[in-house]
């Protein structure tokens, strides 16, 4: 069981990444040559994995690497790299990875069936998933 001030911490880290991933809206992506939307789908991605909660302790790292998500998108020298399924809907994702303060952090777009590309998550390549 969680105490209280873990939990406010959480809960302190959920709202300011909020509030900021709210204000981002959508940015310019020069590697992309097109807008990339910071919509609902992409912050509830950084919460939930496939139908379950991520740790908490994952959740604020990703929270905390919001803050740098539009510098990496606006990068003209990104290193990216893509993939494509192609099942009932063709999905298309795009990798930037930037090393930033000794930490490789990648960040992913997703584009669904020729829909809008957004912001899908973020994180740290060299961290692994914590349990709390």
């Amino acid at each position: 069981m969680e105490d209280s001030t873990t939990e406010d911490s959480y809960e302190a880290a959920k709202k300011k990444a909020k509030g900021l991933y709210s204000k981002i809206g959508r940015v310019w992506c020069p590697a992309l040559n097109d807008y990339v939307v910071f919509n609902s789908e992409g912050f509830r991605h950084l919460i939930w994995k496939e139908g379950k909660h991520r740790f908490k302790s994952e959740q604020k790292r990703r929270f905390a690497l919001i803050s740098c998500a539009e510098e990496i998108l606006k990068n003209e020298n990104a290193n990216l790299s893509y993939r494509e399924t192609n099942n009932a809907v063709r999905v298309r994702f795009w990798a930037f990875t930037e090393k930033r303060d000794d930490k490789a952090i990648k960040l992913i777009v997703r584009q669904q069936d020729g829909g809008r590309k957004h912001f899908l998550s973020i994180f740290e390549t060299n961290k692994k998933p914590t349990r709390k």
